[in-house]
């Protein structure tokens, strides 16, 4: 998986945190300090994520009441000594969220192209205070609004889920902590006995006490009707910033759709454009491309990306300490001078390519079907048009015209949209059997990993950590190993598709075995057969295990405030800027030592890890309301360190335009509905009649009600048309340059080529040159007058016809007036 795991996630984007792909065969010896630094940084990362996995988990691992699969996760039962731990890890965890929060704070002052890059180049709403404590302050007052605008609106969304989940808890703290709490504790009939931390949750109340199951009741209604009332005020919110998103793509995107499983009628650009031509009528249609099979062609240009790259490398290493480095080309061949060798063999790479690109075209002018794949971009007049051809019924075959709008053009997947359309849903029949069978063998393995941890005797350390080891290793890789099943077996239109999947199922996994475990008993498949026989008995398994567990996960909650203080430290991306700048300039170094972790720093893991916070919240906060404001604490401190970091520090990644955060909305639902579950089955069980089971038991229906009415009645998918016929387009076609079409990179001539970091380079040189002329003719007195003429001949060339040379380069004049 070499090749693979150094690809990076688009051949647009240059400058990756490793070089490009390089041949399989070159491994042995091919590889750059880049790449080895690179694999050495990986290691640390996983080695210090297990190891934090580890102790926060072995810090709840307390012997189990019950055994079975809660007690291989660590999830113990309420007992007397639970308050003395509580404290314990309260002070604990405090003490090192705040020492790494001091940390940051120093941090940030020395090293701001990793803390505060966004800052130096000036990508900001506003620039944060340069004081110890001034990225706080940033953070409080940056709106959602400012984040979208400069960083998107999925990394917006995800500081306005954080607010979300701060306000719900909150809202259900007050009455939780002041209504429950007190009828706990003071009339409950102390049933805790000597757990002290138990005094305020349900385990105090007596098995049926005539009275407060009534108000229980009530409560699960209140907790429904609030939640549904919040998500459906945070939908509203969401829709103006979804629509302004939408208006404000840019071309050609917002005129581009993907055409999936075409015809082979139609697999050609001139058939394809023809097309649409006749059914919306002339000059609607700028442009189609079908998408290429060319993989053989993708190949020698990452291979020839890859030799750039080395050469690029052994250029600095010469101009830094006078060696030439060398490496094998070929596996088993001798070693060469890179700087010797590599040109000539990039030479015959470029002969291929341009041999390649001929064939391809050259066949696709002969109407060669095989060349052509099912997938296509058609770039528009105008959005209208667009927003027409979505709606058109191409084929009364169900199968084929499937359009949607246009990816992000940096982050399209172009090998995938390659794929046969009759083996996409069988890659992802795959990908589903394959993430079930890790969810039903998920266990057994850890199991296997935990036996094997227990026959090592490395002292009493390891002794704590040993019992949950296999569960630990498996949830640290747990979203990697689901990021390789989404991008081995599924078809992804984008980068990001694949970190939607990841919320999605990183989800599923930590509401079975964080929230479910107590209930599933002894084996997941004993219970999914258990509840297929009788679904009706799923509340009362619910209720029979659950509420002895409530002290574990305000532990869980208090554990997590730790972790999210120590990625504020993003220690990855620090060790890898200080690497690679001995080596590259300070730009070329942010580059190759962003982004972080996108397996548990992407928004699917963030999404996730908030939303099952949040549903431990509202799950266990009727029966142990402590939970609610210790989850107020760990949304307040999320949103505190992701507002700063995601908009002043990590760099911008591709927007979906607000996927993740319907989605985690949904995952909220879920856990409402779960909670209404549970508690049907406890009133059920220590009411002393049923009649507050049944009062709570429309709630179920409510819930269900509410998945429907979120879902219809908040259009956020579309820009309404009334909108569109307004909005106009804010470029014209004839400015865009070609490597802003739709096309795969591989296709387009080496002079289109060139990434926008190197025009932008060339915009940067031409500044400083403007500069320099400028302060040499302000230095001789005449810079007034060298001003006007410059206005005078731009004046002249524009009556003649022609284009005024400020216009041509409008960012030097946005940038430097008196220059231009």
């Amino acid at each position: 998986n070499y090749h693979t795991l150094l690809r990076p996630t688009s051949p647009r984007l240059k400058s990756q945190a490793v070089p490009q792909s390089v041949p399989l065969c070159s491994l042995p010896d091919g590889l750059t300090a880049a790449h080895w630094e690179w694999c050495a940084l990986e290691g640390a990362m996983w080695s210090k994520r297990v190891l934090v996995t580890c102790v926060v988990w072995a810090a709840l691992a307390a012997p189990a009441a019950a055994g079975g699969i809660a007690e291989e996760t660590g999830v113990t039962g309420n007992s007397a000594i639970d308050l003395s731990a509580f404290l314990s890890g309260l002070l604990f965890n405090g003490c090192i969220g705040v020492g790494c929060l001091l940390a940051f704070s120093l941090l940030r002052l020395h090293f701001p192209r990793v803390y505060a890059n966004n800052v130096v180049i000036q990508k900001v709403p506003f620039e944060p205070a340069k004081s110890f404590f001034g990225w706080a302050t940033a953070s409080v007052y940056v709106s959602t609004e400012q984040a979208a605008e400069v960083v998107g609106v999925d990394s917006a969304m995800l500081l306005e889920f954080s607010v979300l989940c701060m306000r719900l808890s909150g809202c259900l703290a007050v009455p939780l902590c002041v209504i429950l709490g007190l009828l706990y504790s003071l009339l409950g009939g102390n049933a805790a006995g000597e757990d002290h931390l138990g005094t305020v949750d349900m385990g105090n109340v007596k098995q049926g006490h005539p009275w407060i199951p009534y108000v229980q009741a009530g409560i699960v209604w209140g907790v429904c009707i609030v939640v549904h009332w919040s998500l459906c005020r945070a939908q509203a919110k969401f829709l103006p910033l979804r629509f302004a998103w939408l208006k404000s793509l840019p071309t050609p995107r917002a005129d581009t759709v993907l055409i999936e499983d075409l015809p082979v009628d139609f697999r050609s650009d001139a058939e394809l454009k023809d097309f649409f031509v006749k059914a919306l009528g002339d000059g609607s249609v700028r442009e189609a491309h079908v998408v290429k099979h060319a993989s053989e062609l993708r190949a020698a240009v990452d291979k020839r990306e890859a030799l750039r790259e080395r050469v690029h490398e052994a250029e600095l290493r010469f101009q830094h300490d006078g060696s030439r480095p060398q490496a094998r080309l070929r596996c088993c061949g001798p070693k060469v001078d890179v700087l010797e060798q590599c040109p000539d063999t990039i030479e015959e790479l470029t002969e291929r390519i341009l041999a390649e690109r001929a064939r391809i075209r050259q066949a696709d002018q002969n109407g060669d079907a095989g060349v052509n794949s099912g997938s296509a971009f058609v770039t528009f007049s105008g959005r209208r048009e667009a927003e027409l051809a979505r709606g058109l019924h191409c084929s009364a075959d169900r199968l084929k015209w499937h359009i949607c709008a246009a990816p992000e053009l940096d982050s399209v997947r172009w090998q995938d949209l390659t794929w046969p359309s009759r083996l996409k849903p069988i890659g992802s029949l795959l990908g589903y059997a394959i993430v079930i069978l890790l969810i039903l063998f998920f266990m057994p393995i850890s199991a296997f990993i935990t036996n094997l941890g227990k026959l090592v005797k490395a002292g009493p350390l390891w002794a704590a950590l040993a019992p949950t080891i296999g569960l630990q290793i498996m949830m640290a890789f747990l979203p990697s190993i689901l990021l390789a099943v989404f991008g081995l077996c599924f078809v992804l239109r984008a980068e990001m598709w694949a970190q939607h999947h990841l919320q999605v199922w990183y989800y599923v996994f930590q509401v079975i075995f964080v929230i479910l475990v107590t209930a599933i008993g002894t084996s997941l498949f004993e219970s999914m057969k258990k509840i297929a026989e009788d679904p009706l008995s799923f509340p009362q398994t619910l209720a029979m295990h659950m509420p002895s567990a409530t002290h574990f996960y305000m532990n869980y909650i208090v554990l997590q405030w730790a972790a999210y203080c120590l990625d504020t430290l993003r220690l990855a991306n620090l060790v890898k800027f200080y690497l690679y700048r001995t080596l590259y300039t300070p730009d070329e170094a942010v580059a190759k030592a962003e982004p972080e972790d996108q397996s548990y720093q992407g928004f699917g893991s963030r999404y996730a890890r908030l939303a099952i916070i949040m549903a431990v919240c509202i799950i266990f906060s009727t029966l142990s309301p402590l939970v609610a404001p210790l989850a107020v604490i760990h949304f307040a401190l999320c949103r505190l360190t992701y507002g700063y970091l995601i908009v002043f520090a990590e760099t911008r990644k591709a927007d979906t335009g607000g996927a993740f955060w319907v989605t985690a909305l949904k995952h909220i639902q879920v856990a409402t509905l779960i909670y209404a579950l549970l508690m049907v089955g406890v009133l059920s069980s220590r009411a002393p009649n049923g009649i507050p089971a049944a009062i709570a038991s429309p709630s179920i229906l409510f819930v269900l009600w509410s998945f429907y009415y979120l879902d219809n009645a908040y259009d956020w998918k579309k820009l309404p048309f009334e909108i569109i016929v307004k909005t106009e387009s804010l470029r014209c076609w004839e400015e865009l340059d070609k490597d802003e079409a739709y096309i795969q990179p591989e296709l387009l001539d080496d002079k289109d080529t060139d990434s926008r970091q190197e025009t932008q380079t060339a915009v940067a040189q031409a500044l400083t040159v403007l500069k320099d002329l400028s302060a040499a003719t302000a230095g001789c007195g005449c810079g007034g007058g060298a001003r006007g003429r410059g206005v005078d001949d731009g004046d002249d060339d524009e009556e003649k016809g022609g284009r005024p040379a400020a216009a041509a380069t409008q960012a030097p004049v946005e940038a430097e007036p008196a220059a231009a």
